[in-house]
């Protein structure tokens, strides 16, 4: 018979030290859950408008498509740290109710101004300011770095598209000089060899950049690095987006002239699948090497010294009242009368225009694209000599109705062959009797061919004109304010020429049709 030696019993501490946290009770989220599940239906029936507005740019503009993917992959890094979520009951923190009034502020700013980034920010700051009012400030800073992907829910970045288009050229400009290609430049439009190409805004990058920007913050979430070293992946994978793009552009570049041929614009899908795989594959290299750098995380523990039932009645009352002050703007301004506004009565076009008559059997060689439900309308001039223009019109006669690159797009053409391209936007200053105004111009190049479109634009608001839409939410804003009419319209003259020495309008005629004297 053996004797079995006494094994020593382990320490309490060290058995302490590896037994598992108990788990809060189901029951004890009900309050919380309750209430977050009222307050979100609560941002569903207000923010209806933001919501389909934003679903709607994702579904139509390709720059901004990867937005559907946003809240899951937010979905998903709040998973792998549900460990933060569930260690222990959440005790509301009211820094969301006090910073839901700022929230609340900027979307009033939003829509008083027409602009509708505006309150799309103001929804993704109320999601924040839930989350927030729900977690705890300790929580809230330790999903930070996953609900950074927040933001990126909204279609923005239009500011950036100018900037971008100049870095393209200058990109494709140093390497023309470095590898000694023949490059020359006018406006937006360069030329390599014998080749023409246009740096369009789906060319900027802007796509390139925001969803680099969003899976530089994915990776470093995924990461577990703290919240300044996220930020910091947010801007190399902006960084690396722009690379990516400035990729594409090259090889287009250098594949037509090593061919000595021009590729369709068709034909350019291959060489963008190839530029996302390559802005993935380096931002997965960035991603591999923070991996082997990150440092543990240190979790905070808060304070649960309060009464269970208080607990329990503060976590549902702080997210309801964060959600009561977040919703009180969209609901207090809602017009439900809007929607049966009845239909403006279609605008005069002067019959004549200085040498221009209107000619209304002529068809219409232009067709602009419009958005939105606004209203719009086209006429031709004709001269003496055979030259024709076209006068349109678009008006946005309710508050909510708005302009937009997005909204208006002058591009469209008469027959589905015709490709015009953007080759220069310019804000010119044209007088006329005394009087000046800022007008933008724009200049479009038919695809491989010499034919020219100039257009004009400007923007009025009762007898006020303006050269910016800035301006022009600013004017519709002031005239609500005072009680007056805030309806408004752009008015858009284009000029079509065979080359661009041809059909060019002086000043003041380009004044006279958009101001209909």
């Amino acid at each position: 018979m053996s004797v079995v030696p006494h094994a020593k019993p382990e320490p309490p501490l060290a058995r302490r030290s590896t037994a598992r946290s108990p788990g809060v009770p189901c029951k004890a989220w009900f309050p919380t859950l309750l209430g977050i599940g009222l307050a979100l239906l609560a941002f569903g029936f207000a923010f209806h408008r933001e919501i389909a507005e934003i679903t709607d740019i994702w579904s139509k503009s390709k720059t901004y498509n990867f937005g559907w993917i946003v809240m899951p992959t937010a979905a998903f890094l709040l998973w792998t740290r549900r460990h933060v979520i569930t260690r222990s009951l959440p005790r509301a923190s009211l820094w969301g109710p006090a910073l839901a009034v700022a929230a609340s502020a900027l979307w009033l700013a939003g829509d008083i101004l027409a602009i509708a980034e505006v309150r799309h920010f103001a929804l993704a700051a109320a999601l924040l300011c839930l989350t927030l009012a729900v977690c705890g400030a300790g929580r809230f800073r330790q999903l930070l770095p996953c609900l950074l992907l927040v933001p990126f829910i909204v279609p923005t970045g239009q500011f950036l598209l100018l900037p971008l288009r100049h870095l393209a050229i200058e990109i494709v400009a140093g390497y023309s000089a470095l590898v000694g290609l023949d490059f020359t430049r006018d406006g937006f439009t360069f030329f390599v060899d014998q080749n023409r190409y246009v740096i369009v805004d789906d060319c900027a990058g802007l796509s390139y950049l925001i969803v680099g920007a969003m899976l530089g913050v994915t990776f470093g979430a995924l990461s577990v690095l703290p919240l300044w070293r996220v930020v910091t992946f947010a801007v190399l994978g902006a960084v690396l987006g722009v690379v990516a793009n400035a990729a594409r552009i090259v090889a287009i570049v250098s594949y037509d002239y090593l061919s000595h041929t021009q590729m369709e614009l068709a034909a350019h899908h291959p060489f963008e699948i190839l530029s996302w795989v390559l802005l993935l594959v380096l931002l997965l290299a960035l991603h591999a090497h923070a991996g082997r750098k990150s440092e543990p995380q240190v979790e905070l523990h808060e304070s649960t010294s309060a009464a269970p039932s208080a607990t329990a009645a503060r976590n549902l009352a702080v997210p309801l009242t964060c959600a009561l002050i977040l919703v009180s703007g969209p609901l207090l301004t809602s017009n439900p009368g809007a929607a049966g506004t009845p239909a403006p009565a279609a605008p005069s076009f002067p019959e004549v225009v200085g040498r221009w008559a209107l000619d209304k059997n002529a068809a219409a060689p232009w067709h602009p694209r419009v958005r939105g439900g606004l209203a719009q309308s086209l006429a031709v001039y004709s001269d003496v000599e055979g030259g024709k223009v076209s006068l349109f019109l678009v008006r946005a006669e309710r508050r909510e109705q708005k302009f937009s690159d997005y909204k208006i797009n002058f591009m469209g053409s008469a027959s589905l062959d015709d490709t015009w391209i953007p080759a220069r936007r310019t804000s010119e200053r044209l007088c006329a009797k005394n009087t000046c105004y800022e007008v933008v111009h724009e200049t479009y190049v038919r695809e491989k061919h010499e034919d020219v479109r100039r257009v004009y634009w400007l923007y009025r608001v009762g007898r006020e004109t303006a050269g910016s839409l800035f301006l022009l939410r600013l004017r519709r804003a002031l005239a609500d304010l005072r009680g007056e009419t805030a309806s408004a319209e752009m008015v858009a003259l284009m000029t079509q020429a065979p080359n661009p020495q041809s059909l060019v309008l002086d000043p003041e005629e380009v004044v006279a049709f958009l101001l209909r004297l």
